[in-house]
């Protein structure tokens, strides 16, 4: 004993032994050539269990060591070692095969790849199969002998024949990659069958996958799934994490994801690094586990030191979020980088956002704005989206309204409901494109139909205008309530209005408060000033004290209305102590804004009205039956008269084209009330009054051409104005036309 095998009439003595195989029954074959769904895994080294390096292969059986151990040979007086080393050299078969073994493993012996290699021989020689595969795996990777991958499959080939499933397993491996021999897909394929039938895991695993995947077989999943199943019996990971996908999409059996969920547990304890990100992902988000981030972490940290990428990405969402482990941007960066230079997209992405605000030093900020880029490029929708904000706002990146165009057209394209939303917008108001409202109300309906809260707002507007879309009140409602429900305050706000009009919805002023409320109580001020004006004014829900509470509410966040609307309570005392004063308080900010109703009201708040005074036309647009008029006489309660004040407002209102400012405005020029008298302007402004439909400035005007006040006499005209502001309904026009005489 003792010799190397380094001369090799190995050579000879093998081609002496091997016979051909006699021909095998087996799976239903396609084309002869065709791939099969290994040549890629096995050419890029990434099938995980299918085919283990040499750092990795502990000998034949794989997982299944307890098969290729030797049988037990008692220990002599002389020791373990000594005693199968005088059984070995006696020519016991079962020595020498365990002495090889425990010094290929180095179990309770020093490992030694050469020394086993002479003892595996002396057993090959006498045709034991585990040693001939043996001498197999040593060839194979250069193991105590030279590397010759002829030699290693003609050991395999050897041990094949007789029947050895190992064996078999892997020379159907040295024909699927050519290694030692021509590149024979249907030879592998027999082979497998062989060694599959026999009860090898891994060989019954990779026909799960031919019968999944098809090509050189039919796909079959019902197939797939009964390999698998074997395979996963011998509780081999992978194919336990094989099975438990074609659960968990119901392919070749029943949908199952409680049992698909058993089976990644089971896989992920094993160390299957896919099946322990799966667990985690499920954790993650309480599918079929209960919801349990630590536990969730736990997995995705297994799978993320294994170099899954999914694993490194979901684990640095957690440590930037603080999600079931210490809030870390630190471990987050690292593992951001770690999944990005796997080639994860979204790690990339995520990790140039951390990057672009400066949380990688100021040196990263411009790298982050390259990895965001790479990764729209790459296809991801959301980054195509978020450089598409980039651009549009101008942040980091100069503001280009092309590309943010582009890219918001990418990711609408992708899927993504923002950038969705953002092309709705870029077509609605044509930033980057032409404008074209039919386009912009297609890409809100899409963003809105995959649940985005602004773009159901945004298509909500479009039924109200009639814009891109046939103009629906009822459609509009219908979206802008699906916003309202998502608690989105500016539809809250117009579906309560909707419902306060009876606009497109059955009037409710019930539900109308409702949804005011609801958006009052978000902020929106526009509904805590209507919110006011309903308690104010609705027969069904006034309340003054809730009409106040809400429009102070609206005034201090600065709304007009509320400001006017507020000021006529404190002047009408509803709900509120009287005070012209404060009154005068709230008219004024909304007045000076060229609010029309506070600017008349504030120079009603100004003013008095003598019974003489009222005797010759100055009635309120309240008498009339206008609500924005407001106020008709001032109590002077708090001594706030000021005349010339009054005028200018009912100038500032008259300008901004309120009738009945025209009309007073008209009366105080006309008779020098809080200005010089100037009757001919007065005549001016009281005559477009009149010519714009006001009652009392047609009355009024019948006096001045009456009496020749701003203008000549004029009978035929005072008559013909007294005629129609008593056509409509001004009391003392017939008395005054009576007087004239109807001639």
């Amino acid at each position: 004993m003792g010799k190397a095998l380094s001369s090799y009439a190995l050579a000879l003595i093998l081609s002496a032994l091997i016979f051909s195989a006699p021909a095998l029954a087996g799976p239903a074959l396609l084309a002869q050539g065709e791939q099969s769904p290994w040549d890629s895994a096995l050419s890029q080294g990434q099938a995980q269990g299918d085919y283990q390096s040499a750092g990795e292969d502990n000998g034949p059986g794989g997982e299944n060591k307890a098969s290729e151990k030797p049988a037990e040979v008692s220990e002599g007086p002389g020791g373990l070692l000594d005693n199968l080393l005088r059984k070995a050299r006696a020519g016991d078969l079962e020595a020498e095969y365990e002495l090889a073994y425990r010094l290929y493993h180095g179990q309770e012996v020093p490992q030694s790849y050469r020394e086993a290699s002479v003892w595996f021989f002396e057993a090959a020689k006498k045709g034991d199969t585990r040693a001939q595969t043996y001498l197999g795996l040593m060839h194979l990777y250069g193991q105590g002998v030279p590397k010759d991958l002829k030699v290693a499959f003609d050991w395999y080939r050897l041990a094949s024949v007789k029947g050895d499933k190992e064996a078999q397993y892997r020379l159907a491996l040295m024909y699927d990659q050519g290694l030692g021999v021509a590149k024979d897909k249907m030879e592998a394929l027999n082979w497998f069958f062989l060694a599959a039938k026999a009860g090898q895991s891994s060989a019954q695993r990779i026909l799960g996958i031919y019968h999944e995947k098809g090509g050189l077989v039919q796909k079959d999943p019902v197939a797939a799934f009964q390999w698998y199943a074997l395979a996963a019996k011998s509780r081999d990971k992978e194919a336990q994490y094989r099975l438990a996908r074609l659960y968990d999409k119901g392919l070749g059996t029943a949908k199952d994801e409680l049992e698909a969920t058993k089976l990644y547990q089971e896989a992920a304890n094993q160390g299957q690094v896919d099946a322990q990100y799966e667990v985690g992902r499920r954790l993650y988000h309480g599918e079929v586990f209960v919801k349990d981030l630590t536990k969730a972490a736990y997995w995705f940290n297994q799978a993320a030191q294994a170099g899954n990428a999914e694993a490194q990405y979901s684990l640095a969402t957690m440590f930037e979020e603080g999600l079931g482990v210490g809030k870390n941007e630190e471990l987050a960066l690292d593992l951001y980088s770690r999944a990005a230079e796997n080639g994860h997209v979204k790690a990339a992405f995520n990790l140039g956002r951390v990057y672009v605000k400066g949380k990688g030093g100021a040196e990263k900020i411009r790298t982050g704005y390259d990895m965001i880029i790479y990764a729209a490029d790459q296809g991801y929708a959301a980054a195509q989206y978020y450089l598409a904000c980039l651009y549009r706002d101008g942040r980091g990146l100069e503001r280009n309204d092309d590309l943010a165009f582009k890219y918001f057209t990418l990711g609408a394209q992708g899927g993504h409901p923002g950038a969705q939303n953002s092309l709705g917008f870029s077509y609605d108001i044509g930033r980057g494109t032409a404008a074209d409202q039919k386009l912009a109300a297609e890409w809100y309906r899409k963003s809105a139909e995959n649940g985005l809260v602004e773009a159901m707002f945004n298509l909500g507007l479009k039924y109200k205008k009639g814009q891109g879309v046939p103009l629906d009140k009822t459609q509009a409602v219908r979206w802008l309530e699906k916003a309202a429900e998502a608690d989105y305050p500016e539809a809250q706000f117009l579906v309560g209005k909707a419902y306060y009009d009876g606009d497109g919805v059955t009037k409710s002023d019930e539900t109308a408060v409702s949804y005011l409320i609801k958006a009052a109580e978000n902020s929106n001020v526009a509904a805590q000033s209507l919110l006011g004006e309903v308690y104010l004014n609705s027969d069904l829900e006034k309340n003054f004290e809730y009409a106040r509470y809400w429009l102070e509410k609206a005034v201090q966040n600065g709304d007009l209305e509320a400001h006017n609307s507020l000021g006529l309570m404190y002047y009408l005392g509803a709900g509120a102590m009287k005070s012209v004063k404060k009154a005068i308080e709230l008219f004024g900010p909304a007045a000076e804004r060229d609010h029309l109703k506070a600017q008349f009201n504030l120079a009603m708040s100004l003013t008095a009205f003598s019974k003489d005074q009222s005797e010759t036309g100055a009635q309120t647009g309240a008498q009339s039956g206008d609500p924005q008029s407001g106020p008709q006489t001032n109590s002077l309660s708090d001594g706030v008269i000021d005349e010339e004040r009054a005028t200018y407002w009912f100038g500032r209102a008259a300008e901004n084209g309120d009738l009945f400012s025209m009309y007073f405005y008209g009366y105080r020029l006309a008779f020098g009330v809080g200005v010089p008298p100037n009757p001919e302007l007065g005549f001016e402004w009281t005559k477009k009054a009149a010519n714009l439909g006001h009652p009392e400035s047609m009355f009024t005007l019948a006096t001045f051409y009456e009496s020749g006040r701003g203008t000549q006499v004029d009978y035929d005209r005072a008559r013909y104005w007294y005629r129609l502001a008593d056509e409509h309904g001004v009391p003392q026009a017939k008395e005054r036309l009576d007087n004239l005489g109807w001639y």
